[in-house]
């Protein structure tokens, strides 16, 4: 497979990943509400919820370390290249929620 499809899947990788950290957040703040005494987690989770862009520093970095030890490069690529898409685009949505929405 040539090295740019692994990076095109890379990036695909990238955001499934993300989506899938947001649903298991989605179910688990959803729990959380039933539970009176946890609602400050609770609030800690909707937070990493919206920042997205930060957050993914936790998934998105050991892949891409395990990606170089294993000299995985076209794909480890991607993944960067999608990190830095959903970085940008959530930084650029956050840019709009403070200057033009306040």
């Amino acid at each position: 497979m040539p090295a740019v499809f692994k990076a095109i899947l890379g990036v695909f990788i990238t955001f499934g990943l993300h989506i899938i950290v947001w649903l298991i957040l989605e179910i688990a703040t959803g729990y959380l509400t039933y539970i009176p005494t946890l609602s400050g987690l609770n609030y800690a989770l909707t937070l990493y919820k919206v920042s997205l862009g930060l957050s993914q520093l936790i998934y998105v970095f050991p892949l891409v370390w395990c990606l170089a030890r294993r000299q995985k490069f076209s794909w480890m690529r991607g993944i960067i290249i999608g990190a830095l898409i959903t970085a940008l685009l959530n930084g650029g949505l956050w840019l709009i929620v403070f200057f033009v929405l306040s």
